[in-house]
């Protein structure tokens, strides 16, 4: 490649494939895909034509797939990439912002992170076999810092409830519900 790009981030191993976002005079940042070679190492995806480039929020392995949010020249949104040959597909029209430094984690095919809302946040998630978004009805605001955890058919994850200060909380992957674990910190917990 003799040093044609000019920022490497975002390192991602999905299978025997590494996804990436790199920046280059021609596309600016943009996805790429290497198997560990210089032969094997290429361009996935002009997604924004031109040297303007695209506007990522980092890359998720979720099991075989990639996930990400990314705003182009079309509009912004979350993208699934399903193999290395396959061109990122939309998965569902929404503000970069939304997502930004908002993820928590990845679970099976799904992305979960914290929406931001007027009550102060929002568990909601969108997998890529059925791109819909899906909110936890319950007035739990994760937060955003810390990591969704997968244990047994669990998901669990750090947030506030209301009139409750920091807690630990379980739910279904399909936010069904939220159950209280323990009140890790009782109280306003405002330091955190």
């Amino acid at each position: 490649m003799n040093g044609a790009l000019r920022s490497i981030s975002a390192l991602t191993v999905i299978g025997e494939r590494l996804h990436f976002l790199a920046m280059d005079a021609d596309h600016g940042e943009e996805l790429w895909v290497s198997d560990g070679t210089v032969l094997g190492t290429r361009l996935h995806t002009d997604m924004t034509p031109g040297a303007t480039g695209t506007r990522f929020s980092r890359l998720y392995g979720a099991g075989h797939l990639l996930l990400f949010a990314a705003a182009t020249d079309t509009g912004e949104g979350l993208w699934a990439v399903d193999s290395a040959a396959s061109p990122p597909r939309a998965l569902l029209d929404m503000p970069l912002n939304e997502v930004s430094g908002n993820v928590l984690g990845t679970y099976q095919d799904s992305l979960y992170f914290r929406r931001q809302q007027d009550t102060g946040g929002q568990l909601c998630a969108v997998a890529a076999g059925k791109p819909v978004l899906r909110c936890l009805d319950k007035p739990v605001a994760p937060i955003a810092t810390y990591t969704l955890l997968p244990l047994n058919d669990d998901l669990l994850f750090v947030g506030r409830g209301e009139g409750l200060g920091l807690e630990l909380w379980r739910t279904r992957p399909a936010l069904s519900g939220a159950e209280l674990v323990m009140d890790i910190c009782p109280g306003d917990c405002s330091a955190f």
